[in-house]
């Protein structure tokens, strides 16, 4: 969990949630493009009351146009991705974390049910070794899981954005070896 791999992750995840601000655009420029039709129909209801037109059907059918407006605009509002947060500090809470685990996991009298913890952030761990680097560690993990246990406010929020959130780290990041 070097600077420059942090660096990197946080390009990609900018990307990411950009490619879905504008897949979502378009679905957000159509219901917009609703709201304004059932405003000029609400409008066109409106002028009929003023100029007298009472009739029941008026207004049952002004009626069914606010409805459909109130439920327009709120999912034109749901449909507004927010930006997921990332904590400045994430390559340091990322090797905390690590850290935690390794010494938990050393622990007899829970390693079995720690072990089960990191199951659950760590998908995988590829070992590699190289003449010129020496052995390195590669470790693939739910950063959405890592990031809801140390911020839980935002739980879900990152939980609901779990497909953008990929995490490698790669060279430079040795943990203390644990019990696997």
């Amino acid at each position: 969990m070097t600077t420059e791999a942090y660096a990197a992750f946080q390009e990609r995840f900018q990307s990411g949630f950009e490619s879905q601000l504008r897949e979502r655009e378009a679905d957000q420029k159509i219901r917009a493009a609703q709201i304004a039709k059932a405003e000029r129909g609400r409008a066109n209801l409106l002028k009929a009351i003023e100029l007298g037109n009472l009739h029941a059907s008026i207004f049952e059918q002004l009626t069914q146009v606010e409805r459909e407006l109130e439920h327009l605009r709120a999912e034109l509002e749901a449909g507004r991705p927010r930006p997921v947060p990332l904590p400045d500090d994430l390559p340091a809470l990322y090797r905390a974390r690590i850290a935690d685990l390794a010494s938990l996991m050393n622990a007899e009298e829970i390693s079995g049910r720690w072990a089960d913890e990191l199951r659950l952030l760590i998908d995988r761990i590829v070992v590699r070794h190289d003449t010129r680097q020496g052995h390195t560690i590669e470790i693939e993990g739910n950063l959405a899981e890592m990031l809801a246990a140390a911020y839980p406010a935002l739980g879900e929020r990152y939980r609901a954005e779990a497909r953008s959130l990929k995490l490698v780290a790669g060279a430079g990041f040795e943990p203390a070896a644990f019990r696997l």
